[in-house]
């Protein structure tokens, strides 16, 4: 009787822990825009030409930002990934910045390195300067110079952005480059437009990280921004 209750128990155990992964999982995954969509959105995208260049990413990792919030950050890059990078003779780069930068991985055409890069990144903490992503993107992308590379910033509205990360982004510019911002909760975009160049279409705005629909919604236009179009 022991034999068969101790069984049970072990069994019990074990169907309990594979529905508390795969609930872990699929939670991770749940931010991720529908694959029907983002087929429509490679197929939109080759109509107008397809993607030619090459991406960084600046993802916020500071302590304002939750963890589920800086989950919807990663599936978010990923998602702009597989609808840019299908098929398309693209390079990519990403880090966290916060009150220090981390790098995620350096510049590579190799998207499926670059994915699990991102999906393995883990959270830093700390405080939020933005400085530290631009600076990162713009020493990853001069690798290339005269090519078409694009600075996507992902931050909340307790970012510290200062002189210094818009006059790095103005020298990105300067060399050929454009840069995006996503910007989450900000109540005042004058900085974020000032990084953006002034040029509005290349800000987009959520209220939170936390707001999936609306990441969906971004990337819908921030794809075609990203690839020139």
């Amino acid at each position: 009787m022991k034999r068969s209750l101790h069984i049970f128990i072990l069994a019990f155990l074990g169907i309990a822990g594979w529905i508390s992964q795969s609930h872990a999982h699929s939670s991770k995954r749940s931010s991720r825009l529908p694959e029907w969509i983002r087929a429509d959105l490679r197929r939109r995208l080759k109509s107008v030409g397809g993607c030619n260049a090459n991406v960084c990413f600046a993802i916020d990792g500071s302590s304002s930002i939750s963890i589920n919030e800086f989950e919807n950050e990663k599936n978010f890059v990923l998602d702009v990934v597989s609808i840019i990078s299908r098929d398309q003779p693209v390079e990519l780069t990403a880090a966290q910045y916060s009150t220090s930068i981390a790098p995620i991985t350096p510049l590579t055409p190799y998207i499926a390195d670059f994915d699990k890069s991102i999906w393995e990144a883990k959270q830093i903490g700390g405080a939020s300067f933005v400085v530290g992503g631009v600076n990162y993107c713009f020493s990853q992308l001069m690798r290339r110079p005269g090519e078409a590379n694009q600075i996507v910033i992902l931050g909340d509205g307790r970012s510290n952005i200062g002189s210094r990360a818009v006059n790095r982004a103005d020298l990105f510019r300067k060399m050929g480059g454009s840069l995006s911002t996503v910007a989450a909760g900000f109540a005042d975009d004058k900085e974020l437009l000032a990084i953006a160049g002034g040029d509005r279409s290349m800000v987009f705005r959520v209220n939170s990280f936390a707001d999936v629909l609306a990441l969906h919604a971004v990337i819908k236009k921030l794809v075609f921004r990203v690839c020139g179009h």
